[in-house]
């Protein structure tokens, strides 16, 4: 890491918030995304954490049906990991100068909003830092992420982490990166070059804010 980006920033850096759903993944279930939460009513287990989040709650892009991969929850922050989530960043009394979800896969650097296809207040200045990002990233392996709105780049989601960081939180701006790659089992040559695009692109944002 940048020495300068040491000097003037505080790094919070969470390799694995969905620890248990990440377990399962290991363990015969490879493409499991949700949590492991026993849902009330049924037999289904699981929320997408990435659904539960209180902005946009509930809205289209996400599912009231717990056998979907999207299911949103019973309530607003009812996953117990991003409940610790929210009340660690509520934390930081000196707020946080930005905030960035990493997701695979597809090539997209994206702002909110998700549940909604109109731009953010503050999407001029979150979308100049987009460009710089996807600049940086370019450079490194010459791949092209596309750059936007959640809602307008890849899809309707509801109840996302970083349009609750933007909207509840106020952190501007706010990212969620799918990083390069054409599926959810991408090969051990691309971690490194990934690696190194991502960065490129987290780095260029630190850089110009």
């Amino acid at each position: 890491m940048d020495t300068n980006l040491l000097q003037y920033y505080n790094w919070v850096i969470v390799p694995v918030l969905n620890v248990d759903g990440y377990a399962v993944t290991h363990a015969g279930n490879r493409m499991w995304r949700k949590n492991r939460q026993p849902n009330s009513g049924s037999s289904c287990i699981g929320t997408d954490l990435n659904r539960n989040f209180a902005v946009g709650w509930s809205l289209p892009g996400a599912s009231s049906d717990p056998c979907s991969d999207t299911f949103y929850g019973a309530r607003a922050f009812s996953g117990p990991e991003i409940d610790v989530e929210r009340r660690f960043i509520a934390g930081w009394t000196t707020g946080l100068a930005a905030y960035v979800d990493i997701h695979a896969y597809g090539s997209m650097f994206m702002s909110p909003y998700g549940y909604t296809s109109s731009n953010p207040p503050d999407y001029s200045e979150m979308n100049r830092l987009m460009v710089s990002a996807v600049s940086a990233i370019r450079a490194i392996n010459n791949r092209t992420y596309r750059h936007g709105t959640i809602y307008n780049v890849i899809y309707p989601a509801s109840g996302g982490s970083n349009d609750w960081a933007y909207g509840d939180m106020q952190i501007t701006p706010a990212y969620a990166i799918e990083c390069y790659g054409t599926s959810f089992t991408a090969p051990v040559s691309q971690i490194t070059p990934v690696a190194r695009e991502v960065w490129a692109g987290v780095r260029a944002v630190a850089q110009n804010m």
